[in-house]
């Protein structure tokens, strides 16, 4: 029998969080799961400082015989904005996800859409387990979704060079920043940058994700960030008019530098194939190993379907660690597989 406790919960006491700790370390050392805190005090205060910055968000975490085994959030981002983005996640400490577990977690989803008058969401799969769960579950498959990792003594040093000599000097209408966090007075133009970018993603089939990247949402992100010790380093790329025409951005955990997580890297539709996204990664990755020489491990997810950032990745050496895929999950095919199950 399987026990759900939300992290806002009283009943989460500390000796929880501390078994909650232990059980993603385990999900990591087994299944390369993300796992950035390194303490239960710091996966406490990230998570509970997550849950009071959104409005619609919660992370259940999943007990039998009082020992985690598993854990599932359901998030709208972008609430009470355009573009909302109904997301659902999890995770479990199996090699196949138990029948009665994949009941349980369908139970919830169903309860979750219900409350928040949603009627899909969007989940990322990050390897086959899960995907397998998504499928049962009815979920329609979008792109498949992989997770690539260059490890910084491996990292082609040649074509780093390369870039950085010849690339501007073939866009000298162009300069480089580098900034800990977006500043404030580019909020607007990164937010258009972004949601042009992402909109712009190649897909492998239609998925009618909602892109939308607002100001004031990543205003509230930034504070998040400072307060829990992650910055956002990134680089811009400006024009003559002063107007970011590219960007890219890693998130780092002060509390553990070794291992860093690249996220997006956009270039403006007028600006592309000038190289400027292999400028922007062969920057970037240059500054941040000036910073912080420790740097073991840079991780990245992609979609398999978009090319040309496939490319850049696998010449600085990239490569790939787990498979995975994106599903549309619907109310309808969560209720029809629990339906299935009784029949």
């Amino acid at each position: 029998m399987y026990r759900l406790i939300s992290i806002s919960d009283e009943n989460f006491t500390d000796r929880r969080w501390q078994r909650y700790f232990n059980f993603m370390a385990n999900l990591h050392e087994r299944y390369k799961s993300d796992h950035v805190a390194v303490s239960w005090q710091d996966l406490r205060s990230r998570h509970l400082s997550f849950l009071e910055k959104e409005k619609a968000y919660d992370r259940m975490v999943i007990f039998e015989n009082d020992d985690p085994v598993g854990w599932m959030i359901f998030w709208i981002l972008n609430y009470d904005l355009p573009g909302q983005m109904p997301l659902l996640e999890f995770n479990a400490l199996y090699d196949t996800v138990p029948p009665a577990l994949k009941r349980t977690m369908a139970c919830w989803f169903i309860e979750m859409m219900k409350t928040l008058k949603m009627t899909k969401a969007f989940n990322v799969a990050v390897d086959q387990r899960l995907s397998e769960v998504a499928r049962e579950w009815g979920g329609e498959q979008l792109s498949r979704f992989d997770k690539y990792v260059l490890r910084a003594a491996e990292a082609d040093e040649n074509v780093i060079d390369e870039w950085l000599r010849t690339i501007p000097e073939h866009n000298k209408d162009l300069r480089v920043q580098f900034y800990k966090e977006y500043p404030d007075e580019y909020l607007s133009p990164i937010a258009d940058l972004l949601t042009e970018t992402l909109g712009d993603m190649p897909e492998e089939h239609e998925s009618d994700m909602p892109y939308h990247a607002d100001p004031d949402e990543i205003r509230k992100q930034i504070q998040w960030r400072r307060e829990n010790k992650v910055p956002l380093y990134s680089c811009l790329i400006f024009n003559e008019d002063d107007e970011i025409v590219a960007l890219s951005s890693v998130e780092i955990n002060l509390n553990n530098t070794k291992n860093i997580d690249q996220g997006m890297t956009g270039v403006a539709r007028k600006y592309r194939k000038r190289g400027l996204a292999k400028w922007l990664k062969a920057a970037l990755l240059k500054y941040l190993r000036e910073q912080f020489p420790e740097i073991e491990t840079f991780s990245t997810y992609m979609r398999a379907v978009n090319d040309p950032i496939q490319r850049v990745n696998m010449r600085l050496g990239f490569t790939r660690e787990q498979q995975g895929y994106e599903f549309r999950i619907t109310r309808e095919n969560l209720e029809q597989y629990l339906k299935s199950c009784e029949d």
